[in-house]
This record gives C-alpha cells, structure tokens and sequence, in this order.
C-alpha cells in the first residue's frame, strides 16, 4: 500500500526530558526536524472529515480520515475510502497511542502523519518555536514554507481563516510526496 511510503517516520523518534513544552521529534527532510509538543497544537471543538490523496512519484493512492480534535485530546482515524479502517491515533499529554489494523503497512508512522498534520494546521507560533533546522515563511494567504539555505523544502497552501473547512496541499520536496487534502468540518450531534 502507497501510504506507508508517504507516511512513513523517515527517521526514529526521540523523547524530551520536557514532558510539558515537547513531545517526540519527526524528521520533516533531512537535517529539519519539528518536535511535536506534549499536547496536541489543534485546538478544541474540531471534528472534521478528509479526503486525502497521497502522490509519491508515479503512484497515488486515497484515503479518509476523520478527526476530532477537543481540548488535550486529538483523535485521527485513517479509513480505506468507504471501506475499512487502516489506522486510529490518539494524542493526548500521556503520549501518542495508535491501534493499527491488519491492514495498515508496518512502516506506515503516525509520527509522520502528526508532523504533516501540524504543519498544514497547527497555529504558526507553536511551529516556528518547534521546528529545527529551516526557517517558517508564513505568507498573508495562510499559505507556508519551510525553508534552509534558501531553498524551499517544504510548501503548504491552506487558507488564512477556517483550514479545516477547505482545500490544502503539502509538498514535502526533500522526500518527493503531496499531499492534497479536502477538509470539511461536520456538526457535532
């Protein structure tokens, strides 16, 4: 299954001593790492629906995922479209905890999945004190790069105002995926 190449924690995860201010670090590209903080940057009151189509080279592949995010707690369930689940994640203080299926490729990392995550949604100022090795270009159209030496590694279009009610792409240049996401917030019963 594609996902597990576009998904996969390209490097081992570590822990800080700092159980308040960071959780584990993911490498982004080589050298440029973002340490996921202890509590889930999300915010509270979110559940949305996603579907995401993953490209990696020449292959593509879709899946959906349903979030809900709430005050300390993020939960993500990854889904074959209308089909079975792959993958849940939940993130809370206590740590990252997944449930993965028979299904989900063993290299598939949600440690990965979190990282990207964060870099299309999680406000700017938790990045820019988060991430390593490159620099956030924040545009004034909600759009973001991460760049070193110059160069653009990483590139987010997402709009300014409401990201998880709309369209947003992620390159990741150093490890050559896309990620395009259609996002729609769902009304709480």
């Amino acid at each position: 299954m594609f996902l597990m190449t576009l998904l996969v924690g390209c490097a081992g995860a570590s822990r800080h001593t700092d159980p308040v201010s960071v959780g584990p670090v993911q490498n982004i590209a080589p050298g440029i790492a973002l340490r996921l903080p202890a509590t889930p940057p999300f915010g509270a009151d979110v559940t949305a629906q996603q579907l995401v189509q993953a490209r990696y080279r020449n292959r593509t592949e879709v899946f959906q995922a349903l979030i809900e995010s709430s005050s300390g707690r993020f939960t993500i369930v990854l889904t074959v479209p209308s089909g079975p689940r792959i993958m849940r994640i939940d993130w809370t203080a206590n740590g990252i905890a997944e449930k993965r299926e028979a299904i989900a490729p063993s290299s598939l990392s949600a440690r990965r999945l979190l990282a990207d995550l964060a870099l299309v949604y999680a406000p700017e100022n938790i990045l820019r004190r988060n991430i390593e090795g490159a620099e956030l270009v924040a545009g004034d159209d909600g759009g973001r790069k991460l760049e070193r030496n110059g160069e653009t590694v990483v590139e987010v279009e997402r709009p300014l105002h409401e990201p998880w009610n709309a369209r947003a792409r992620l390159v990741n240049h150093a490890y050559g995926y896309t990620l395009d996401i259609q996002s729609r917030l769902m009304v709480s019963p």
